[in-house]
């Protein structure tokens, strides 16, 4: 998909059909965070996510399919893309524990207030954080959350970069490989 020339998609394919979504990227950030909660059940997951994500108003039945409904919900919000793979072992970023600095970067690069624009496809909010610039601060803690600090020959800068490192590690370091896999390990055994 070419996000400048094709039609912005509103609704996933299962099993033949087509189901409307809700396309607004807070929704999207809601489905990450509800995917990855621990505290509930696979399957209250699953109905929190479904009734989130799917348009009611134009699209009042939800597929019957749960896994091939999940599969079209997780390649939604990977924007088309296929999961990154098992050698990407570092998660770089997370939108619940970086969210601040999300939001200064789209404010101080795009002049964009996330907190009150109305309205953004959840496929332009992939493509601009995507574009974010080096120089900003969630660029640089992104960085230093991948940056292998064993190779800096420097001591002092490798102990000033491994104390960033420390200081800006996610509470959870399992990739996002690694979570798709276990989310789809808890899909398989919930049905």
């Amino acid at each position: 998909m070419n996000i400048l020339t094709d039609t912005l998609p509103e609704f996933i394919t299962v099993d033949g059909k087509k189901y409307c979504v809700n396309t607004d990227f807070r929704i999207w950030l809601e489905f990450d965070r509800t995917m990855h909660l621990e505290n509930i059940s696979v399957k209250d997951r699953i109905m929190m996510v479904a009734r989130l994500c799917f348009d009611k108003e134009r699209c009042p039945v939800y597929p019957e399919n749960v896994n091939k409904t999940m599969d079209g919900l997780l390649s939604f919000f990977l924007c088309g893309k296929s999961p990154q793979k098992k050698g990407d072992s570092k998660r770089a970023f997370s939108f619940q524990e970086d969210g601040g600095y999300i939001y200064s970067a789209f404010l101080t690069q795009y002049g964009i207030d996330l907190l009150s624009v109305p309205y953004m496809h959840w496929y332009v909010f992939s493509a601009l954080f995507s574009g974010l610039e080096e120089g900003r601060q969630i660029m640089k803690i992104i960085n230093w959350r991948l940056m292998d600090t064993d190779n800096v020959e420097n001591k002092e800068r490798r102990k000033q970069l491994k104390r960033l490192k420390d200081f800006y590690a996610l509470p959870d370091e399992k990739s996002l490989y690694e979570k798709e896999k276990d989310i789809a390990e808890i899909l398989t055994q919930a049905f």
